[in-house]
Parts: structure tokens; sequence; C-alpha cells
């Protein structure tokens, strides 16, 4: 639109009604031209922008999955020790607690 409106000799006005659009929607085209040149013209992305960086969501995924590979190393070894902790509990049961040998 705004190289039409430059290349011809028209008012904002005639070029607008000759694209059917507001003479105010070209008006705003052209003076976003004129300030940013065609970067001013691109679509900008809409809405608030992440807090979180795509890198840090890695980040965090890797942490998550390192944090759950320990809790299920440690949930491992508190298997092992309870295991440990009952044979020991059974063994006392059945041959009692070690009693000192009285000197005399």
């Amino acid at each position: 639109m705004i190289n039409y409106y430059l290349n011809n000799d028209l008012s904002m006005s005639e070029v607008a009604s000759t694209h059917n659009l507001l003479c105010s929607q070209v008006s705003i085209w052209f003076k976003l031209f004129k300030e940013g040149g065609l970067e001013a013209l691109k679509p900008k992305k809409k809405g608030r922008p992440s807090k979180v960086s795509k890198t840090s969501k890695k980040n965090a995924r890797k942490m998550l999955k390192k944090e759950s590979n320990e809790m299920e190393a440690l949930r491992q070894e508190l298997r092992q020790v309870k295991m440990e902790r009952d044979i020991l509990k059974k063994s006392l049961t059945l041959f009692g607690p070690l009693k000192p040998k009285i000197k005399r």
C-alpha cells in the first residue's frame, strides 16, 4: 500500500478507497513506514512475553531428571537399609542379645 501510494500521484483517501480501506489506516501505515522503515510494518508478537526462557526450561527439565534419579537412588538405599535392620531384629529375637562374660 505504501509503495502504491508513493509511486502514484494519488491522495491517501484515493488509495484507501481503491483498496477498500479506511484513510486513517493508510495514514498510520505511512507514518510507521516514515519512522521505522519496513521493519516497523512487520507484525509483532502479541501477549505478555514469557518470564522463563527456553534455555531455562531445558535446564529445569535436566535438573528435574537429575533429581528424580537421585530420589530413586535414595529410595533404593532406604529399602536396603530397612532390609538390613529387619534382619538384625530377627536375629536378635532368635539368638538373643550378646551377653558380656562376667569375670570372677
